[in-house]
């Protein structure tokens, strides 16, 4: 077997009946040569066992448990940090990804050696169900500035912080912690170098996570429960410290840096500001869920068939 050539890592923590859906489908990857790699910050459901079992099976699995909770984002980082390989790529271990997402990917990073990021299309299930497909990234232009404001003006749930990346870039790429950190570490790749959506294969992704609603958001960075109806605001001001914070964005000066974080901050609040209020009235009135379930029939309703062959159900299921 050649060395592999992406590593896929997958931090979890007590989500044993979902990770193994996420291993099965890192390891059924096609025509690349990958290791996966799982970290387990310190579990106590039946995590080490699974995983111990799945170790045991295919010598491309190497498992890595934390003696003690690391926190959430100290444990992506350590599956980044155990990487070796060119590239790499995270995996929520509540989500998937089809048999040919990382094969995909690597043809259009060699095809393109600007690029520094490369995904699949999101897709997005409550409860078990398809619910929609985010909407495709791209920021190829050749102005990292533009690159960067393109992506505050787009970016939504952010499935692109699951594509295919160069390791030794992200590893150059500060990353943040706290609210919004995964916006601010694509916002760095972004002014590094061009990222693609790639809209023939896709991520899926659960809204089980700690991502999931306002709610969800407020207990895991522990925000009060009034604020995390205003994450926008909360948001807007953290990118603006970002960039004007300097690193990674030092090939510009201070005017521009403030310039550029005015601008993106201001974005963002600007784009989220009508769908916060909207999604509070709604809330109080008790019809929140409900809204829900009928844009995301809408979403449903515009978009491509599923793609062929079972590639959107979970490993196992066809």
């Amino acid at each position: 077997m050649s060395a592999p050539l992406v590593t896929i890592g997958i931090p979890t923590r007590n989500r044993a009946s979902f990770l193994e859906r996420a291993v099965r489908s890192a390891l059924a990857q096609e025509a690349v040569e990958i290791e996966v790699v799982v970290s387990d910050n310190a579990s106590t459901d039946e995590t080490a066992d699974l995983c111990t079992a799945l170790e045991r099976a295919d010598a491309r699995l190497r498992y890595v448990r934390q003696p003690a909770d690391i926190g959430a984002e100290a444990n992506f980082r350590a599956v980044l940090d155990a990487a070796t390989t060119p590239l790499f790529m995270w995996l929520a271990d509540d989500d998937w990804i089809d048999r040919g997402y990382v094969a995909a990917c690597v043809a259009v990073l060699d095809e393109h050696p600007d690029h520094a990021l490369v995904c699949g299309r999101g897709r997005y299930y409550r409860e078990g169900s398809y619910a929609f497909s985010e909407p495709p990234v791209e920021l190829v232009t050749g102005s990292p500035r533009t690159r960067v404001l393109r992506f505050y003006g787009t970016v939504g749930l952010n499935s692109t912080f699951y594509g295919v990346m160069r390791r030794a870039l992200l590893v150059r790429t500060p990353m943040a912690q706290g609210l919004a950190s995964d916006w601010l570490l694509v916002a760095g790749i972004a002014w590094s170098g061009k990222i693609r959506t790639i809209e023939a294969v896709s991520i899926h992704r659960s809204f089980e996570g700690a991502s999931g609603d306002h709610v969800s958001l407020a207990r895991a960075y522990g925000i009060p429960a009034w604020k995390a109806w205003h994450l926008h605001l909360l948001v807007g001001a953290r990118v603006c410290r970002d960039i004007w914070s300097a690193s990674p964005y030092t090939r510009a000066n201070r005017l521009e840096r403030s310039a550029l974080g005015a601008l993106c901050g201001a974005v963002v609040v600007v784009r989220f500001w009508p769908r916060a209020m909207v999604a509070l009235a709604l809330a109080k009135l008790g019809w929140l869920e409900h809204a829900r379930r009928r844009l995301d029939a809408r979403r449903r309703s515009r978009e491509r068939p599923t793609p062929p062959d079972g590639e959107g159900s979970p490993p196992g299921s066809t």
